[in-house]
């Protein structure tokens, strides 16, 4: 299964977010990176919590076996895991 490390720096009413796509053997395959974020829906995906990660910029770990990103009206992120 894929993982998907999100990173969300906070600011004031809005998130920068990065995003780092991980294949099944640890690899990075892919980097993105959207700013002014006012919205994240994650959908059909594990999402993942670690407390040994940085609470600063806060990550959260999505796990899918693909997934589909789209940023709509330059403020909402989607997420989307596919099987």
């Amino acid at each position: 299964m894929n993982r998907l490390f999100i990173v969300l720096e906070y600011k004031p009413e809005e998130f920068d977010v990065s995003i780092s796509l991980y294949n099944e053997e640890g690899k990075l395959v892919e980097s993105k990176e959207f700013s002014r974020v006012k919205q994240i829906v994650i959908d059909n995906c594990r999402v993942l919590v670690s407390k040994h990660l940085k609470n600063k910029p806060f990550v959260l770990i999505a796990e899918a076996f693909r997934f589909n990103i789209d940023l709509k009206e330059n403020s909402l992120l989607y997420i989307n895991g596919l099987s």
